[in-house]
């Protein structure tokens, strides 16, 4: 493909993505194709020869497009949103454009630079308090997940713990390791159980209450009696919005139960932390300022595409001493005289992508106000859902609706028809009760599409209780 050709299709690919966008919501919104549908579509091997892009174009809108579930359609009400908005496709088109691999500052200076500045604005708009800024001993960094966020704080919280336990250098490390612990709740995300996992480290769930939050009192008695069985506490994930449920765990109290053994103090609050642009929300992370790192996903609901992880911590040197590994083909003039950081650093892999590309053409493009709008917007629907939901005797809302997310139950059989009527939604195990999920936040959720899911869902409940009546 030549300089022309390329021209010529990118133009087009503009206007798909216009048109997809502005005509999604008349589309199903979940796939309706056969699992292993495109092996039969697709040849089994790889062309010989080139092949022209025209009849690739035709290919992808005939083959593959069928195969995709439209997560930006405002029927899509499953899990949480993925984020969409124009300033940042262009954003990603810049990056591709420019097509650097910013593991240090040297390979491209704009990279490290510009993320340095966009994690700041972050930390400002969502209150998270000065300790997280990089102009002090704080900063933050863009992770490709937040369990890369969690496998990079464990790293962390050991290299603290081991310098705080093993003053005597003939300590065996691996002795240590071998007895540190990782908590989460019964409604922490799986991310917290994979990383522990793949570091090798006991993870323990403590339960929460009926409420599905995660109590500092229960999380102390559960240390303590690991600590009288040898077992060294190492990290607690704490949740601002769990995703089951949309639950707030009791920050400030698991501040203090953390504090008595010297626990890393983690808080997820990738979904829920997007509502923190709106000053009257943030009462929801009460302590947020007295805790070692926090993560949120501005992809999930801020308008940025996927993956755009922001961790931020209250001590960056933490992380750097963990996982600094620098050889010499890596060492230069600017970084060795301590002028630069190298945000390769801050991760597990070395190469990273230029995401803060689009953090900054968005935010610039929508402001703080366009942002505190597009998220009270989805409050507003929500709230328009719950009224319905609520007038409706047959539906009972399980949950305190602190986020866009409505939790019910009717019958778990309800779920199936809800997903073949025209919307998706998902479910979730809450205390051994399966309990079913509306979320609203995706880029096309308006009024028609949120009063039109509760059609569906009402509809569904007519004919499921005519059924069994």
């Amino acid at each position: 493909m030549d300089a022309q050709e390329f021209r010529k299709h990118a133009h087009q690919a503009v206007e798909d993505i216009v048109n997809y966008m502005e005509n999604l919501n008349e589309r199903p919104v979940l796939s309706q194709v056969r699992p292993g549908y495109l092996r039969d579509l697709i040849p089994s091997e790889a062309p010989k020869e080139p092949e022209d892009f025209d009849l690739v174009m035709k290919e992808f809108h005939e083959k593959i497009m069928p195969g995709i579930t439209h997560w930006q359609s405002g029927k899509f009400m499953a899990y949480f949103p993925s984020g969409f908005s124009y300033p940042s496709v262009l954003g990603e088109m810049y990056n591709a454009m420019v097509a650097v691999i910013g593991f240090n500052w040297i390979n491209s200076p704009a990279v490290t630079e510009l993320e340095h500045v966009m994690m700041d604005w972050w930390v400002r708009l969502l209150g998270l308090g000065d300790g997280f800024l990089s102009t002090g001993k704080g900063g933050g960094v863009i992770q490709n997940s937040a369990t890369d966020s969690l496998i990079v704080c464990m790293a962390a919280a050991t290299k603290r713990q081991i310098h705080a336990l093993a003053s005597d250098e003939d300590v065996d490390t691996s002795v240590l390791r071998a007895k540190m612990v990782i908590y989460g709740s019964d409604q922490t995300h799986s991310g917290t159980a994979k990383a522990a996992r793949l570091l090798g480290y006991i993870h323990r769930v403590v339960p929460t209450d009926d409420s599905c939050v995660l109590k500092g009192s229960v999380l102390k008695a559960v240390m303590d009696r690991d600590v009288q069985k040898g077992l060294i506490p190492l990290l607690i994930t704490a949740t601002i919005g769990t995703t089951g449920f949309g639950s707030m765990d009791d920050l400030p109290s698991i501040v203090e139960a953390a504090k008595s053994h010297g626990v890393w103090v983690h808080v997820d609050a990738a979904y829920a932390g997007n509502a923190m642009v709106c000053p009257e929300f943030r009462h929801l992370q009460q302590g947020v300022e007295q805790v070692d790192s926090y993560i949120f996903n501005p992809h999930k609901w801020l308008l940025l595409h996927f993956d755009c992880t922001c961790l931020f911590l209250k001590d960056t040197a933490a992380v750097t001493d963990a996982l600094t590994v620098r050889p010499y083909y890596l060492r230069y003039h600017e970084h060795d005289q301590g002028l630069v950081e190298d945000f390769s650093d801050y991760q597990v892999s070395l190469g990273r992508r230029f995401r803060s590309l689009k953090v900054w053409f968005t935010l610039r493009s929508y402001g703080e106000s366009g942002l505190q709008q597009y998220v009270r917007n989805h409050y507003r629907l929500i709230n328009r859902l719950e009224a319905a939901f609520r007038a409706d005797r047959r539906f009972e809302i399980l949950n305190p609706v602190h986020l866009p997310l409505i939790c019910f139950r009717l019958t778990p059989a309800l779920f199936n028809i809800i997903n073949q009527s025209g919307i998706f939604i998902s479910k979730a195990d809450i205390h051994g009760q399966v309990i079913l999920r509306v979320c609203i936040g995706t880029f096309n959720s308006t009024d028609e599409t949120t009063d039109f899911s509760w059609n569906v869902i009402r509809q569904s409940a007519d004919k499921l209780l005519m059924a069994s009546s």
